[in-house]
């Protein structure tokens, strides 16, 4: 989803992205990882006592706050990517590869390019997605909702996860 410059774009867990928003070169092909149905929902699956998750790419410039929220129970969580400099071999251009997943609250303010980082020309910022289902909550559709919130503008991904009738 877009909006006045912000994009929240949801990624397959195994596509990693560096923070121009390039896919990883090892990772696997983006054609058949789309997560969104033709509505613009992401669309997950998960069974109770499980996870479920996706990589979350913010792409725009300037100071933004992510908002995740989950029906019917369900618990959600943001992990910020740490890029690390990785340098390439000789004649080739040093990459960035996002590792560490830092948790971080709720609501909390951020900045592309981020300022912590320190990566000159950075547009994409990568977020981990956790989804936890609980053992006990009914099987069935639930959704929600990531907004990006810059100033008056706020951009909207909506969620829709279907809890599946089994336990792990």
């Amino acid at each position: 989803m877009s909006g006045n410059g912000w994009t929240l774009r949801p990624v397959c867990e195994w596509m990693a992205h560096d923070p121009f928003g390039k896919p990883k070169p090892t990772d696997v092909s983006e054609r058949s990882l789309d997560l969104t149905d033709e509505r613009g929902v992401v669309v997950l699956r998960a069974p109770r006592n499980g996870y479920v998750s996706f990589r979350l790419l913010v792409q725009g410039r300037g100071e933004y706050r992510l908002r995740a929220s989950v029906a019917g129970g369900l618990e959600v969580d943001l992990y910020k990517a740490w890029y690390h400099r990785i340098a390439g071999s000789e004649g080739t251009q040093t990459g960035y590869y996002p590792d560490a997943l830092l948790l971080v609250a709720d609501d909390l303010a951020f900045r592309l390019p981020d300022p912590e980082n320190r990566i000159d020309g950075q547009t994409t910022q990568e977020f981990w997605v956790d989804v936890f289902v609980p053992p006990d909550v009914e099987p069935g559709p639930t959704v929600g909702r990531i907004a990006l919130r810059s100033g008056s503008q706020e951009v909207e991904l909506p969620l829709e996860i279907e809890v599946l009738d089994r336990t792990v």
